[in-house]
């Protein structure tokens, strides 16, 4: 992407999406994309459930939240790097009303 966005871009669904930003583009909100490269501007929180490529013109204003990432020298990052496993992000992502999952009964031991 070359052009500038002003509000949040979200993958939506278990696809493999991708969103590239170009040293043009910039994003003023929350990028939430499994894929991401970035060689632009974003001011937001970025979370990526698989990876973050950071390129040389890369600016973020925000936290990273990421499982793998690659950083270029001249990248810049004005907040947190936070490493998060895909089920980390999962459970970040649930909605807060949604119930628990049920813990296994305990098994009773011993003779009877």
């Amino acid at each position: 992407m070359d052009g500038h966005i002003h509000g949040n871009v979200v993958a939506e669904g278990e696809g493999r999406s991708v969103l590239i930003l170009s040293e043009h583009g910039r994003i003023e909100g929350e990028v939430r994309v499994p894929q991401v490269v970035l060689n632009g501007t974003v001011i937001g929180d970025v979370h990526a459930s698989e990876r973050v490529e950071l390129a040389s013109k890369a600016r973020v204003t925000g936290n990273v939240y990421y499982n793998l990432i690659e950083m270029a020298i001249g990248a810049e990052v004005n907040g947190s790097l936070v490493h998060r496993t895909r089920t980390a992000e999962a459970e970040a992502s649930a909605p807060a009303d949604a119930p628990a999952p049920a813990s296994p009964e305990p098994v009773a031991g011993g003779n009877s």
